[in-house]
């Protein structure tokens, strides 16, 4: 007969050896890998032409993820969508700022955005080596403010010809048939504006912003990164805005040797939109880059 003292005993050891295997279970599998593209290329934008240079980056239908002549803060700034502002993204080497980039990737399926966030940010670990962390900074920025005691604008800062919030709220209650068509639409032609969106184009050194019923900030948006800060909208302007401003922009077309050559942003900004880019100190988040090597191209 077993004794009431080695019967416990037993029952210790089986509990003991049940936990072991249970903890060694094949259910309990490691932590999931993060998502990542099905295939992806990478190749270094061609050299500027002296032409119109066009940027693009961003998520497609079909799973896609594409960009044309994008810089790696560029490509960085769509994988931590936090960290957007210039400023934002502090560390790594120059070419980070000057080299471009064309990327065609494609998921399976159809991701969310938020899952699209997360490949782009294991492909830029994956291809360029990158590792970050964040911390909290003071940042120099500008603030966008009226440049007039008596609060009046300048000609290339009106109120919109076309009411694009009426627009939008037609084609929701027309149902997914009236929804625009998902790849942006073609340029418009020199001397035209989107009639609801915003173009940004640079030639021959010369900066151009063009927008149609988009929200002041649009120009921050359009300067900060020939800023190379944050600009954050401080005007007090609400509602929506036809907007024009060309400036001396930075970059691979950043000379213009012309009797009349643009204005510097900051004249262009007060004298064509009566507006005025004051700088500051903010504190804030940014990402710092530890590590970042040239990927090759595939």
């Amino acid at each position: 007969m077993v004794s009431k003292g080695a019967m416990k005993l037993l029952g210790l050891v089986l509990l003991a050896v049940t936990t072991a295997i249970a903890a060694q279970s094949p259910s309990q599998t490691p932590q999931s890998a993060p998502p990542a593209f099905a295939v992806a290329s990478i190749k270094q934008s061609p050299p500027p032409t002296g032409g119109p240079m066009f940027f693009s980056s961003g998520p497609r239908p079909g799973g896609q993820w594409v960009s044309q002549n994008a810089t790696f803060i560029t490509l960085m700034r769509a994988a931590y969508p936090d960290f957007r502002l210039p400023g934002q993204i502090v560390g790594g080497p120059g070419w980070t700022t000057a080299d471009r980039f064309d990327i065609n990737a494609r998921a399976e399926g159809n991701p969310a955005p938020d899952v699209m966030n997360a490949m782009l940010r294991q492909l830029l670990a994956d291809r360029f080596g990158l590792k970050v962390h964040t911390e909290p900074r003071e940042v120099d920025v500008y603030v966008l403010v009226l440049a007039r005691a008596d609060g009046r604008l300048g000609p290339g800062l009106r109120k919109p010809a076309v009411d694009c919030e009426a627009r939008e709220e037609a084609r929701k209650k027309a149902g997914p048939a009236a929804a625009p068509p998902p790849l942006p639409p073609s340029p418009p032609k020199p001397g035209e504006r989107p009639e609801c969106g915003m173009m940004t184009m640079m030639t021959n050194g010369v900066q151009r912003l063009a927008t149609g019923g988009t929200p002041v900030s649009a120009v921050g948006t359009a300067v900060q990164l020939t800023l190379e800060r944050p600009v954050i909208d401080r005007t007090g302007l609400t509602g929506r805005w036809d907007i024009d401003l060309q400036f001396a922009g930075t970059g691979p077309l950043t000379t213009a040797d012309t009797p009349d050559a643009p204005a510097s942003v900051f004249t262009a900004v007060q004298e064509q939109l009566g507006l005025k880019l004051e700088p500051r100190k903010e504190k804030m988040e940014v990402l710092v880059i530890d590590a970042v090597e040239r990927p090759t191209d595939n």
